[in-house]
């Protein structure tokens, strides 16, 4: 598969793992909850895993789903706190300025662990 599909596929499993598998009630509460927090990055880390298993030797999809797990809780940790004073102060550009960073964080992370652990 070339990089363009890899990368696509990547995005892809993003989107599952962080909207579409995000419940409202980690949604909503993982800025003030470390419980609501952890279980949003375990159900995350979960499709890495989960779809690594098929693709990968098993070091490989631990190592890379642990990496993903601390990243993405670090990430969102920071980012959720600051996503919800921006909601609770109505500043919504801001808001949504910080939903695009938290992605951007996430897909560099991503890319990075990727390239580094199948090259």
């Amino acid at each position: 598969m070339n990089v363009e599909y890899q990368i696509l596929a990547l995005l892809f499993l993003h989107w599952v793992a962080d909207f579409l598998l995000q419940s409202h009630q980690m949604a909503s509460n993982k800025s003030s909850s470390i419980y609501w927090l952890t279980v949003h990055v375990a159900t995350y880390s979960s499709v890495w895993f989960l779809a690594g298993i098929f693709l990968f030797p098993i070091l490989t999809v631990i190592t890379f789903t642990a990496i993903t797990f601390a990243c993405h809780w670090t990430t969102d940790y920071f980012t959720s706190k600051w996503t919800g004073r921006l909601w609770r102060e109505q500043k919504i550009h801001n808001f949504f300025v910080v939903i695009g960073l938290d992605q951007f964080l996430h897909f560099t992370q991503l890319i990075l662990t990727y390239t580094l652990l199948t090259s």
